[in-house]
């Protein structure tokens, strides 16, 4: 039972990742508190990042937390996975992000 489930999560997830790309991910902007950082983004500007993209990976960084995120897209599958640092932190983007907008 649990692993039936755990397959529908995976290919759900697998799903979603494929409607993703360095053009169409855009975070939504809401009143929730879980979101205050980002009340004052403009809603034409997305979350994330493309400061990477060779076709098949891209790298994309949080525009409020210079947070790094990797993406691999093959085909019709992908996924996107949190950079961390030796120790398990996650990776800090240092560049200046206005070179990507």
């Amino acid at each position: 039972m649990k692993k039936n489930k755990l397959t529908k999560i995976v290919a759900i997830m697998g799903c979603l990742s494929v409607l993703t790309g360095c053009s169409s991910l855009k975070a939504s902007l809401s009143d929730d508190n879980s979101f205050k950082e980002y009340k004052n983004a403009s809603e034409t500007k997305s979350v994330l990042v493309c400061v990477y993209d060779d076709g098949t990976e891209s790298i994309f960084v949080d525009r409020y937390k210079k947070v790094m995120y990797a993406y691999e897209h093959i085909g019709y599958g992908g996924g996107m996975t949190l950079l961390v640092n030796e120790d398990g932190s996650p990776r800090i983007f240092e560049g200046d992000l206005s070179d990507y907008d």
